[in-house]
C-alpha cells in the first residue's frame, strides 16, 4: 500500500507501530472501531496539499525497505554468526 501511495490506517499494535513507520506522518493508527471511523474521516477531509505531503513522507518512508538497506542491516545483525573467524 505504501509503494502504491496510498494512506494507510493501521492498527496502533506491533508490525504497523514498530516495522512499518517511524513516526506518524505516514500512517494513521487506530484501535478501535470509534478511532479507524476518525481516522478515516480525517483522510476525507485533507486538502489536496495534505494528501500529496503525506504521499511524500510515505515515499521517504520507502526508502528504508530499499534492497540495499536491508542488505546493510541484515549483514550487520548477522555479521557475528555469519562471519565467524
Amino acid at each position: 500500500m505504501m509503494a502504491a501511495d496510498l494512506i494507510i490506517v493501521a492498527h496502533e499494535s506491533g508490525a504497523p507501530k514498530l516495522d512499518l513507520s517511524k513516526d506518524d506522518r505516514t500512517i494513521l493508527f487506530a484501535y478501535d472501531i470509534d478511532s479507524y471511523a476518525s481516522k478515516f474521516e480525517q483522510i476525507f477531509d485533507l486538502s489536496k496539499d495534505e494528501r500529496c505531503q503525506i504521499s511524500q513522507n510515505i515515499r521517504d518512508n520507502l526508502n528504508r525497505f530499499n534492497r540495499l538497506n536491508f542488505e546493510k542491516v541484515f549483514f550487520h545483525s548477522f555479521e557475528k554468526i555469519l562471519f565467524v573467524k
